[in-house]
């Protein structure tokens, strides 16, 4: 029986990634500089106590001076230009000339204020010809491939011959944002990941939120000392700089120990986003610090693009929902009519679900392989409940979708063989009507990167709850999982749900 089904609480451990100021950190990576500037006097009132290693200048003599007065004239003038545009990312990197030092400038807006993140130009690996003929190569390649399979292959292989880091993977989620590695390049010698999953605590939700917002992220040397900002707070705003989308920003301490205990001392990781949502990730390792230039990450970011935009072509769902929408259209017709009956099939066409269930008008009729009558009206009683709408409605509109149930509901194991997956759409918008479509548990045998439900470490002296020491693969079943929803499936179900809310 589920007449009492609630909804059950999340799991709540504070680690210290929880407790890390991501956003406001009051220090950068020590492979960069970072100045903070008023326009349009270009006064530095904010950075970095590196500048002496980036730039060959004292920090304490640039503190309230202009930049300009610390450029060759040539330099001066180029990024007074600069600032006319709206859009540095037209322009990044700047060449500019402090003294004898030759940096790469990376101009932002942010809050106000005009950022530099400083590079110091390496010459031995300033290559930018190469780099933008590789990024044309693996143009050509991407357009010969013919699966998805193939298309994530030529891009994880073009990222590592690009980097030369030790190890790229394609690193993908599901939609809790479990990962699993599926494609890999590696240097001879370097231990495989391939076919490892890796359980959603590490990447916390706060971290993955940061990763969406920038296109990569990069770590070339976790063994440097982080270095602070002079002064701590901003003059004018007295608050602390918000750093959240800058490429210097400082790493936790979390995820510092975490690419230790993997034996990582440089990264760098590519975000893959499609319709709005992280579907995965390129990551790059390096057992040893690697230096990368801004243009040559900025080329990868480029590849990435192309890659997205080939996977879209090559995993086009207008093929599946050109072919569904006659089984939507006579969904629609029949609830018009006030048919529920004659509308599961179709439902159940149309979403590929083994049972569906049709809440309108105060009953609910039940097709297909579904939880019994009196647990499937339990279920809606917690879908109708605020506090589930809260938790986990993914759009303003309604629309819930999961693979695993019983990770959200107590009680959910007991009708795992229905409903391990289950989506839900709205059908009205003044009365608790829905639509759920139900899949059955699938169990499937997995090898994680270590123990999943050992994915933090608590010290028994200290309780101070860490990333995890040991990756040995581990086997375990996946349970309580049913298989997962395709995205024109969802994008079906929505289309659904906005025809009907009209109507």
């Amino acid at each position: 029986m589920m007449s009492n089904l609630n909804l059950s609480p999340r799991e709540s451990i504070e680690t210290e990634c929880d407790r890390y100021n991501f956003e406001t950190p009051g220090k950068i990576q020590s492979h960069g500089a970072l100045l903070v500037m008023q326009e349009p006097t270009l006064k530095i009132l904010q950075l970095s106590q590196n500048t002496q290693k980036i730039m060959g200048i004292d920090h304490k003599q640039m503190i309230n001076q202009s930049i300009i007065s610390f450029l060759d004239p040539q330099s001066g003038e180029k990024l007074t230009k600069s600032l006319q545009s709206s859009n540095f990312s037209m322009i990044n990197p700047l060449r500019l000339q402090f003294g004898t030092m030759a940096c790469d400038a990376i101009l932002a807006r942010s809050d106000g204020f005009l950022i530099a993140e400083i590079e110091p130009v390496r010459s031995e690996i300033d290559n930018n010809e190469a780099y933008q003929m590789g990024a044309m190569q693996a143009m050509e390649k991407f357009q010969n491939a013919v699966f998805v399979e193939q298309l994530i292959e030529i891009a994880t292989n073009e990222i590592r011959d690009l980097t030369d880091f030790d190890r790229v993977m394609y690193y993908k989620f599901d939609e809790e944002y479990h990962g699993q590695v599926i494609a890999e390049a590696t240097v001879r010698g370097v231990d495989s990941f391939l076919g490892l999953h890796f359980p959603a605590s590490d990447i916390p939700q706060r971290v993955r939120q940061l990763y969406m917002n920038t296109a990569s992220r990069y770590l070339p040397d976790l063994g440097e000392q982080q270095v602070l900002l002079f002064p701590e707070i901003n003059p004018l705003t007295r608050k602390p700089l918000n750093m959240s989308n800058f490429i210097l920003r400082a790493v936790a301490v979390t995820h510092i120990e975490y690419m230790r205990n993997l034996g990582i001392n440089s990264s760098m990781s590519f975000t893959i986003m499609r319709d709005g949502k992280m579907i995965g990730m390129f990551a790059c390792h390096h057992y040893s610090g690697k230096f990368v230039p801004y243009i040559n990450r900025l080329v990868c970011e480029q590849i990435v693009e192309m890659f997205v935009a080939m996977l879209n072509q090559l995993d086009d769902d207008t093929t599946h929902t050109s072919r569904l929408k006659v089984y939507k259209d006579a969904a629609i017709q029949s609830l018009k009519n006030n048919d529920a009956n004659g509308a599961t099939n179709a439902l159940l066409a149309l979403t590929n679900a083994d049972g569906v269930g049709i809440l309108r008008n105060g009953q609910l009729t039940l097709a297909g392989y579904t939880p019994s009558q009196t647990e499937a009206e339990a279920l809606m009683k917690v879908f109708s409940n605020p506090s589930f709408n809260l938790l986990y409605q993914e759009d303003p509109n309604g629309f819930f979708v999961t693979s695993r149930l019983a990770a959200l509901l107590d009680g959910a194991e007991s009708i795992k063989h229905a409903a391990s997956g289950l989506m839900l759409i709205p059908i009205s918008k003044a009365k608790s009507e829905y639509i759920v479509w139900f899949r059955p548990e699938r169990i499937l045998a997995a090898t994680w990167a270590g123990n999943p439900d050992q994915a933090l470490h608590i010290d028994e002296k200290t309780m101070r709850v860490s990333p995890r020491k040991s990756f040995s693969a581990w086997k375990k079943d996946v349970e309580n999982t049913s298989e997962n929803w395709r995205s024109y499936e969802i994008q079906m179900a929505k289309e659904l749900r906005d025809a009907l809310l009209s109507i």
